[in-house]
């Protein structure tokens, strides 16, 4: 992954998680709407991923449901995530 969208990825998960810790569930969608540049969708897929673990660690279940309908064009992608996300949390 090139430097600067490494470093612009670092730098959103950063907000999310200051946010998250500060008691403001910021969601995806604001992340973006805040940001002055287009996200790839790989970019937006690893923001997706982070705020479901953040959810995780706070207690708040999350449904592929929400998800599908938030992110529709992620369909398969958030598919496989989910799938990922619940083999890790049946192994921890």
């Amino acid at each position: 992954m090139p430097e600067d969208i490494t470093s612009r990825l670092d730098t959103l998960r950063g907000r999310q998680l200051t946010a998250w810790q500060s008691g403001e569930w910021l969601q995806v969608e604001s992340l973006i709407q805040s940001e002055g540049e287009l996200l790839t969708d790989d970019e937006v897929l690893e923001l997706i991923y982070v705020e479901i673990m953040l959810r995780s660690e706070h207690g708040d279940a999350c449904a592929i449901d929400e998800y599908l309908r938030r992110f529709p064009q992620f369909t398969e992608s958030l598919r496989r995530l989910f799938a990922i996300h619940q083999a890790l949390e049946a192994n921890s």
